[in-house]
C-alpha cells in the first residue's frame, strides 16, 4: 500500500473516531504527507481564563505525531510518550496541528509537531514517541 492510499485509510478511520466529531476536528495530509488537523475555536473547551484547555491542545499535538508517522508502518503504533509545550494562550480562532516525523524505526517512531492559530501564531509545541506494535491497521 501506497503512503496516499495509507493516508486516505487514516482518514476514513479518524472519521469514525467519537473524538472527531467531539471536537469537530478534520484530518487531512498535506503535500509533505505531514498529517494536519483543523479545529474550530468551540468555548466549550476553555478553561476558567477563556483560552482553550490545554488537555485539548495536547489532543491535537498527539494527533498530528501519530496519523504523521502511522502511515509509515503496516501495523498499529502507540503512543508511549507525549511531551508538550505549552507556549502561548488561545483567542477565539481555530487552531491547526501539524506533525513532522524524525525518526522512523523497527520499533520506535519519533514525531514533532505544533499547534498554529488561524492567523499563523504558534500556541504550542510537542513531542512524541510511539511504539510499533504486531497489531493490524
Amino acid at each position: 500500500m501506497n503512503l496516499k492510499d495509507k493516508q486516505e485509510k487514516a482518514i476514513k478511520l479518524f472519521a469514525k473516531a467519537p473524538m472527531k466529531k467531539t471536537f469537530n476536528m478534520n484530518l487531512y495530509y498535506n503535500d509533505n504527507d505531514q498529517a494536519v488537523f483543523k479545529m474550530p475555536f468551540d468555548q466549550k473547551f476553555c478553561h476558567a481564563l477563556g483560552s482553550i484547555h490545554g488537555g485539548v491542545i495536547s489532543t491535537l499535538l498527539d494527533n498530528a505525531g501519530w496519523f504523521t508517522a502511522q502511515q509509515f508502518y503496516e501495523t498499529w503504533i502507540n503512543t508511549i510518550d507525549l511531551q508538550v509545550q505549552l507556549i502561548s494562550p488561545t483567542a477565539n480562532k481555530s487552531l491547526i496541528s501539524i506533525g513532522k516525523v524524525i525518526k522512523k524505526g523497527r520499533s520506535i517512531a519519533f514525531s514533532s509537531m505544533e499547534v498554529r492559530d488561524e492567523d499563523n501564531k504558534l500556541i504550542a509545541t510537542g513531542t512524541a514517541t510511539f511504539a510499533v506494535t504486531d497489531k493490524n491497521f
